[in-house]
């Protein structure tokens, strides 16, 4: 468990980055130049929110939990830990329009990603289950 914990925040490190490295690289097309305080921040908020969602990943491999209360703690999770993160780094201004749009933003691309998700394990299960017809 300790070595699946350590690769997983391995991976989200990786994805926080990789994310981060995709908005600095919008920054420099533009000739946007922050300071280095400002990029550090940023690049922490996404390390940890890379850290995070790799890990809470782990609430969908919990078997005895049905999908929907896995979604359901998952998203809860992840909003909170999104918001706090969000909110400490600046990532959107503090006025009920804009927490408004922040949430409902992170909440229709969170449900876009879950359907993929959702798409691709059923099309790995039809495989699987074709697979084993065949050799049955």
């Amino acid at each position: 468990m300790i070595r699946e914990l350590f690769f997983r925040i391995l991976a989200g490190i990786a994805a926080g980055g990789f994310i981060m490295f995709i908005a600095l690289t919008i920054l420099m097309i533009n000739d946007i130049n922050p300071s280095s305080h400002y990029l550090w921040t940023q690049m922490l908020g996404s390390i940890l929110m890379g850290i995070y969602f790799a890990i809470s990943a782990l609430i969908f491999e919990n078997e005895s939990m049905s999908l929907l209360s896995a979604t359901a703690i998952h998203y809860a999770l992840s909003i909170v830990v999104w918001f706090t993160i969000a909110y400490a780094v600046g990532w959107f201004p503090i006025s009920t329009t804009a927490v408004a749009i922040a949430i409902s933003t992170f909440t229709i691309l969170y449900c876009i990603h879950w359907f993929c998700f959702y798409l691709y394990y059923k099309r790995m299960e039809n495989k699987l289950n074709q697979s084993l017809k065949k050799q049955g």
